[in-house]
């Protein structure tokens, strides 16, 4: 067929990269599962009608087609979601990760020599605002 063909040679053509956190790349994919359902949700509320019709009788529109489509693929991807406790694996990922930041904040600070609490406990809560900023910038990164 004509038609795989070329979608062959256009997938062929695409620079993808490969996927290096399948965690990540499926809440990535959940989200724009989500986001689609969510798009065609307000544009079949926006129909007068959910079916016309068509020379060869009554039709349903292929905006709730596709719609109902979106569903389907909502409850696959978040079952598959829950299913594999993503959300729990994401957050031990940050936990372990905010564990080996806090761990190497100490390091730098008992290699300069710091002793002062106060400044330690500055030092960590400065730390832990520019981690949030960062969160709140980008909360799941585009890392594949």
């Amino acid at each position: 067929m004509a038609t795989d063909r070329e979608a062959r040679q256009a997938i062929a053509g695409l620079d993808l990269d490969p996927v290096t956190n399948p965690l990540q790349a499926l809440a990535q994919h959940a989200a724009v599962v989500i986001e689609l359902r969510d798009y065609l949700r307000t544009h079949v509320a926006r129909l007068e009608s959910l079916r016309y019709e068509a020379g060869s009788g009554e039709q349903v529109r292929a905006e709730l087609s596709a719609y109902q489509a979106a569903l389907r693929d909502t409850t696959a991807v978040l079952g598959a979601f829950a299913r594999l406790r993503i959300d729990e694996r994401l957050m031990a990922i940050s936990e372990g990760q905010a564990s080996a930041v806090l761990d190497a904040i100490d390091a730098a600070l008992n290699a300069a020599g710091v002793r002062d609490i106060g400044q330690r406990a500055a030092a960590r809560r400065a730390a832990a605002q520019r981690l949030r900023e960062h969160a709140a910038a980008d909360p799941l990164p585009t890392q594949r």
